[in-house]
């Protein structure tokens, strides 16, 4: 199976939910000690498969489109996913200064009335999370917690929905500040039962632990 078979959707185009995604990759990984998105996860029986490929894979399930912010070592995944259908390469040369500035690159190339927005580390998010948080869009940006079954505090994850409607805002202010922060007058909490929204990978510990629930489910 080649690597745009893999990352292309069962479904047809229009199934989908009108909806860009857009999906985080440039950062340095130092927690990981390595490079992260190109770490191998899956099936590797026909080839290479990556973190951010089941990262992507999920997304195209169920949005219209990808907007996949690069930085570091950038020229890699634009070689591997410059010729896939519905993913959008945007290159964001100030990585270093943190995902806020990743979030602000990509919102400029929003097309779509909703946008999702997700790290390129994590691998376990399907369509019921997509479905059940499109389910709760509005003039709010809707952003998913983690409730688990004991009570304990909810843990925020991701996708989070932002209203288009809160871009030309967020892209205006001449701050700093995060843009958690900028959007924290407009949030909407979902508490949810998934686990999966928070399973990001950023230790060592932490990608063997998704590598053996991967080979756990398959």
């Amino acid at each position: 199976m080649s690597l745009i078979e893999f990352l292309q959707p069962d479904e047809d185009i229009n199934s989908r939910l009108p909806v860009d995604c857009l999906v985080m990759a440039a950062g340095l990984s130092s927690r990981m000690g390595q490079w992260k998105m190109m770490l191998p996860f899956g099936d590797q029986s026909d080839g290479l498969r990556t973190l951010l490929d089941h990262s992507l894979r999920n997304a195209l399930q169920s949005c219209r489109r990808v907007v996949l912010v690069t930085g570091f070592r950038s020229e890699e995944l634009m070689v591997r996913y410059a010729d896939i259908p519905n993913i959008h390469l945007v290159h964001n040369s100030g990585f270093r200064e943190g995902l806020s500035h990743s979030v602000l690159t990509a919102l400029s190339h929003v097309e779509t009335e909703q946008a999702f927005i997700t790290l390129g580390d994590l691998p376990f998010l399907n369509s019921t999370i997509f479905q059940t948080i499109w389910q709760a869009r509005g003039e709010q940006a809707a952003f998913p917690f983690y409730q688990s079954e004991e009570p304990t505090t909810p843990q925020k994850g991701h996708p989070v929905l932002l209203p288009a409607s809160l871009i030309p805002g967020l892209l205006a202010e001449n701050s700093s500040r995060p843009v958690r922060k900028r959007l924290e007058p407009y949030i909407q909490k979902l508490l949810l039962p998934f686990p999966e929204i928070i399973q990001d990978i950023d230790t060592p510990d932490m990608y063997r632990e998704a590598l053996a629930a991967e080979a756990e489910a398959h």
